[in-house]
């Protein structure tokens, strides 16, 4: 009785404090002041020599003998083909329009993994940052039938989890010839879908199917109390991820600039999202049915959807997608939510142009120009990032490319980044879609001054690193190079959720097992030349622009650049 029909509630607000880190850094000055004092002239001179030494040790590469110790593969070893996985595709299956996939891995210990995809390009453009609020809320708010405490115990009991998941990935145009590989694109060409995922032993699979039914059809959003709730942890999660992970959301400013794909998801889940949430968080609070309109509004255009633009996706071993192909004819035929009659025939976005494309184009016009930004946050370190086109769109991007960005990642912004600047890590990111070449530090307590000159060294240190390191012992360097960029690709084994996910995603870009082939062999096949060429791109860097999440005393420092300041709401 104490616990159950107890009314009482503590309360307990933390409030963070908008100078912690300047009184942090005047902490640490006055330490070092009084521990300067303290020093004898003897003792001064040792840490000075100390010092030094460390320089020396970090500048000084390892003997070509201790390396030569390290165990290592040779690219002989290296699997030469990629990893493709059994697949089935069946269109309009059942004369229903849905496209079902199917990928059959050797063992799934009785487990189904059932993807069901709804097109999402008819969602207003201005409605975009609400769709991880929308999928997030599917699942919370229970149904017409049912509370959310009885539906997440329905969830509980008969499947292994459910949740809604957003896919927005640029899509191969069909005009692209498969021996042209990989091509930076503006990428005019998208896939946009609203997933219900879920897993289930196979003789449940109805029961997940009725899960399923219940979201589509009958889901109700109308609870302003929950979605008030949801929208305040969300934003928490958000600025407290932006303070751990800082260099995610420098990346995905500077992506934000310069493809539309980036720009997207810059406004679903970046900075910007969290600015948009706060807004949204006001309605939620002070005009709720207005708030309501539009998700509603969001759910019947994806739900209502055309029936070519949804897809299902099961992933299992042989018996268990043998023992449920009834209960998915049952699903499709019989429990699929009513087709919105004026919706127009579904558009095939390999081969013309996405409608939420020319909003992009103008969206990032006016909130994601090429200009430097700073984000400033309550911390004491910072997370640089610089990036831009490093192909052009039309331009070829080699598999090699990937390779020297690995080579750079592992090699220079490795040891001058993080070892000599002091930053926890460094990073090198190159999109092949877009052809944008990103690099980033993280929880770098280093000048950000500094940490750009160190980016912009990057083109002059590789261009002599072609000429001593790589171009030594029979180009060991550059087969390590690539022997650790093809183990970055391939990864560890994947589960079976992984392997029908990827396999979907694969086939939602529209790319085939040649296009992925001629990546890889261009990987292994990466030269010397390759450095010199990426180097020669890197020295005529197009556009680069800045974006990094700091401090304010850190912007303050960082004489010379002209910044916007982005203060987080």
């Amino acid at each position: 009785e104490y616990l159950l029909d107890n009314t009482h509630m503590a309360k307990v607000e933390l409030v963070p404090s908008s100078t912690y880190a300047q009184e942090t850094e005047e902490k640490e000055k006055q330490t070092l002041a009084m521990l300067s004092k303290s020093l004898t002239d003897e003792q001064y001179e040792s840490l000075v020599e100390e010092s030094m030494a460390l320089i020396v040790l970090q500048s000084t590469d390892d003997s070509p003998e201790d390396v030569a110790a390290i165990p290592t593969l040779t690219l002989d070893e290296l699997e030469p083909k990629e990893t493709e996985y059994d697949s089935s595709l069946l269109e309009n299956a059942w004369k229903t329009g849905v496209t079902v996939l199917t990928h059959e891995v050797e063992s799934s210990s009785g487990i189904a993994y059932v993807d069901f995809g709804m097109d999402m390009s008819t969602v207003s453009f201005q409605d975009i940052p609400l769709i991880p609020f929308l999928a997030e809320l599917m699942t919370q708010t229970g149904t017409a039938s049912m509370t959310d405490a009885e539906f997440n115990r329905l969830v509980g009991m008969h499947t292994g989890g459910v949740y809604v998941q957003d896919s927005v990935v640029p899509v191969r145009s069909t005009n692209r010839n498969d021996s042209e590989g990989f091509v930076a694109s503006s990428e005019s060409y998208m896939s946009t879908k609203l997933f219900l995922r879920g897993k289930v032993t196979a003789g449940k699979v109805t029961k997940l199917f009725d899960i399923y039914n219940e979201l589509l059809n009958n889901a109700n959003l109308d609870n302003q109390d929950k979605a008030v709730s949801l929208l305040k942890e969300t934003i928490a999660g958000l600025r407290s991820d932006v303070q751990g992970s800082g260099h995610h959301y420098a990346k995905l400013r500077i992506g934000a600039r310069y493809s539309v794909n980036g720009f997207i998801a810059e406004q679903m889940n970046g900075v910007s999202n969290i600015q948009i949430m706060s807004e949204i968080l006001m309605t939620a609070e002070n005009d709720w049915p207005v708030l309501l309109d539009r998700l509603e509004n969001m759910r019947r255009a994806i739900v209502g959807g055309r029936r070519e633009g949804m897809v299902l996706n099961l992933t299992g071993d042989k018996n268990v997608l043998t023992s449920i192909k009834s209960a998915v004819i049952t699903f499709l035929t019989t429990q699929l939510p009513p087709e919105d009659s004026s919706v127009e025939e579904l558009q095939d976005f390999s081969a013309s142009e996405h409608p939420w494309v020319g909003p992009a184009l103008n969206g990032m016009k006016e909130s994601a120009p090429l200009i430097d930004e700073a984000i400033v946050i309550q911390s004491q370190v910072s997370y640089v990032g610089k990036g831009g086109n490093l192909y052009l769109p039309g331009d070829k991007v080699p598999g090699s490319a990937a390779v020297v960005s690995g080579f750079l990642q592992t090699g220079y912004l490795w040891e001058t980044v993080r070892v000599k600047n002091g930053a926890y890590g460094a990073f090198a990111s190159l999109s092949r879609d877009s052809g944008t070449f990103t690099m980033l530090s993280y929880r770098d307590p280093s000048n950000i001054g500094k940490t750009l000159d160190a980016f912009d060294g990057t083109a002059l240190d590789l261009m002599a690193e072609s000429v001593t390191t790589l171009s030594q012992n029979d180009g060991a360097a550059v087969a390590n190079s690539v022997i650790g960029a093809i183990g970055e690709m391939d990864g560890s084994a994947l589960s079976p959720d992984d392997v029908g996910w990827l396999s979907l995603t694969r086939w939602l870009r529209n790319e085939s097992p040649k296009v992925r082939q001629q990546w890889r062999q261009e990987m292994l096949d990466t030269k010397l030349e390759d450095f010199v060429t990426f180097s020669e791109q890197l020295s005529v860097f197009d556009s680069p622009s800045v974006a990094v999440v700091t401090h304010q005393s850190a912007v303050e420092k960082a004489a010379g650049i002209n910044w916007k300041i982005i203060s987080l709401p």
